[in-house]
C-alpha cells in the first residue's frame, strides 16, 4: 500500500495522505479524520474466527440445500456439503481455533488472504479437480466415479491435496503441518485403527472416531483395504501397503474428532510433535489470560528443565534454579561451578514465575531489581518440559538449545552485576554434585595463592 502511495505524485495531498498513514502504520494509532486498520497486528485467531463466521453465514448455503440435485451438487454424497457441515460443527471449529492458538503462540503470523486460501481448499480442496479446487459440475462425476472421499476436509487443511511444490509454498498449510498431524501417533490410536473393528474393547472408539460420518463409499473402501492388509500382511514391503498410507489420513481425521472429554485418555496432543500443547493452552496461557497465577506444577516443571540444561546433569530439584557454569564458560556440555541458587519461592527479593508479556513468559527476579525474562512460545515450553521429563536437549530442538544457554549466559551477567564477588586474594568456588536421586549439593572448595 506504501509503495503506490510512493508512486504518486510528491507535491500536494498525496504526499499529505502518505505522510497521515505512514504515522499511523508506526504509531499504531487511527488518524483523525482516517480510518486506519492495520490487519498485521490483527491476531490470526481473531482473523480465522471472523472469516468463520462471514463464510458460513453466506445465504449462498441455503441456496445450495435449496437447488441441491441427488447425485451431484449438494447432494447428500456431495463432498463439499460434508465439508462444509463439519467446518460448521463446533468440535470440528474449536480444535482448528486451538491449533491458530498455538500458531500464534509460537510467534507465527498469518495475513487474512491465507486464511481465506486455507478455508476455500478446506471446502473445495480435491486431487483430480482443476487447480486442486472442486467446482459444483464436478460433484456428479466424483461420485460416480466413486473418488469424492478424496475431497475430504480433514486432508484439505494440510494441502493434501496440492503436489508436495503448492503444499510447501503455501506458508499458513506449511505452518500447520509443523504440527506433524497425521505422522505423530500413539500405540492405543494405531490399535484403534487397525483392530477396532474386531475388539470389543475399542470397536466403539472406532465407530465414534473413525467410521461416523464416512460415506458408504470411502467405508468400504476403509474396511477392503485393512482387511488385505490384515489377511496377507505380507504384500506389505517396505510400509507401502495402502493401508498403511491411508492410516495417516485416519490420524487427522482422529485429532478433529476425539472429543474434549477423551483428550486425556487418548492423548489427544501425542498425534502432533508439541505433546504438551495442551497443557500449555489450558495451564499456562488461558490462567494468564484471565489474570491468574500459573500453578506452582508448571512453573517447577520449567524450572526443572532449565536446571537439566544449565548443569547438563540430570537434576531432579524444582524448587530453585541452579546457575552453573564450566570452567572454560557457560556454553560447556557440563557445568558443574556453582555460582548461584535461585529459590522458586518468594524469598529475600528472589523469586521464579510465569507472567504475560504478549507471550507467557518467565522472569527470574534475582533480587528486588535485577530480573531476567525468558519468552515461553510453544517450541521453548516443549522443549523443556521434554527435557524435565528426561530428553537429551539436543534431541528436540537445537535452536531452543543454544536460546536457553543464551539465557543462562544473561543469568550470568546479570548475577555479576547484582552480586559482586568480593576480594578476598584466594580463589573460592563450588562444586555441583548429584546425590542418587538427582539431588544437588555442593561443596566449596578454596584455592589459595602460595
Amino acid at each position: 500500500m506504501m509503495d503506490t502511495w510512493r508512486r504518486l505524485d510528491n507535491g500536494g495531498p498525496a504526499a499529505e495522505t502518505r505522510a497521515l498513514l505512514e504515522q499511523c502504520l508506526i504509531d499504531g494509532r487511527q488518524a483523525d479524520n482516517v480510518a486506519f486498520f492495520n490487519l498485521s497486528t490483527v491476531p490470526c485467531t481473531e482473523i480465522l474466527e471472523l472469516a468463520l463466521s462471514a463464510l458460513l453465514s453466506h445465504p449462498g448455503w441455503n441456496e445450495a440445500y435449496e437447488d441441491s440435485e441427488p447425485d451431484g451438487f449438494f447432494g447428500p454424497d456431495c463432498p463439499i456439503r460434508r465439508n462444509y457441515e463439519i467446518l460448521s460443527s463446533a468440535p470440528f471449529q474449536s480444535r482448528l481455533i486451538a491449533l491458530f492458538k498455538l500458531m500464534e503462540l509460537n510467534e507465527l503470523h498469518t495475513p487474512i488472504r491465507r486464511v481465506l486460501l486455507l478455508l476455500a481448499n478446506m471446502l473445495l480442496g480435491h486431487p483430480a479437480a482443476t487447480d486442486r479446487l472442486m467446482q459444483p459440475a464436478d460433484i456428479r462425476g466424483y461420485i460416480h466415479d466413486r473418488t469424492a472421499f478424496k475431497g475430504d476436509i480433514y486432508q484439505n487443511v494440510f494441502g493434501a491435496n496440492l503436489s508436495p511444490a503448492r503444499r510447501d509454498g503455501l506458508e499458513i498449510i506449511e505452518f500447520l503441518n509443523r504440527f506433524g498431524i497425521g505422522e505423530e501417533t500413539t500405540n492405543r490410536v494405531d490399535n484403534i485403527l487397525v483392530f477396532g473393528p474386531n475388539d470389543e474393547n475399542l470397536r466403539v472408539y472406532y465407530q465414534e472416531l473413525v467410521e461416523k460420518g464416512l460415506t458408504k463409499d470411502s467405508l468400504e473402501r476403509l474396511r477392503s483395504l485393512r482387511s488385505q492388509y490384515l489377511e496377507h500382511p505380507e504384500t506389505a514391503q517396505d510400509n507401502d501397503h495402502e493401508f498403511l498410507a491411508s492410516l495417516a489420513a485416519q490420524r487427522r481425521k482422529m485429532f478433529f474428532t476425539i472429543p474434549d472429554e477423551q483428550a486425556e485418555e487418548l492423548r489427544l496432543w501425542d498425534l502432533t510433535v508439541f505433546r504438551h500443547a495442551g497443557e500449555f493452552l489450558s495451564d499456562v496461557v488461558e490462567p494468564l489470560r484471565r489474570g491468574e497465577r500459573v500453578a506452582r506444577a508448571n512453573v517447577a516443571l520449567i524450572v526443572k528443565g532449565l536446571n537439566r540444561v544449565f548443569t547438563g546433569m540430570l537434576v531432579s530439584t524444582d524448587r530453585e534454579l541452579l546457575i552453573a557454569s564450566g570452567l572454560s564458560g557457560s556454553t560447556t556440555a557440563v557445568s558443574q561451578i556453582l555460582q548461584e541458587r535461585v529459590s522458586v519461592a518468594p524469598r529475600k527479593g528472589e523469586k521464579i514465575e510465569i507472567v504475560w508479556d504478549g507471550l507467557p513468559t518467565l522472569v527470574v527476579h534475582l533480587d528486588d531489581h535485577t530480573r531476567s525474562r525468558l519468552p515461553l512460545n510453544l517450541v521453548r515450553y516443549e522443549f523443556l518440559t521434554r527435557v524435565a521429563e528426561g530428553a537429551l536437549p539436543g534431541s528436540f530442538s537445537r535452536e531452543c538449545h543454544e536460546d536457553i544457554l543464551a539465557f543462562k549466559s544473561a543469568l550470568l551477567a546479570a548475577l555479576a552485576r547484582s552480586r559482586p564477588q568480593e576480594e578476598t586474594g584466594d580463589l573460592v568456588f563450588r562444586l555441583l554434585t548429584l546425590n542418587a536421586e538427582g539431588e544437588p549439593a555442593d561443596e566449596a572448595i578454596e584455592v589459595r595463592y602460595a
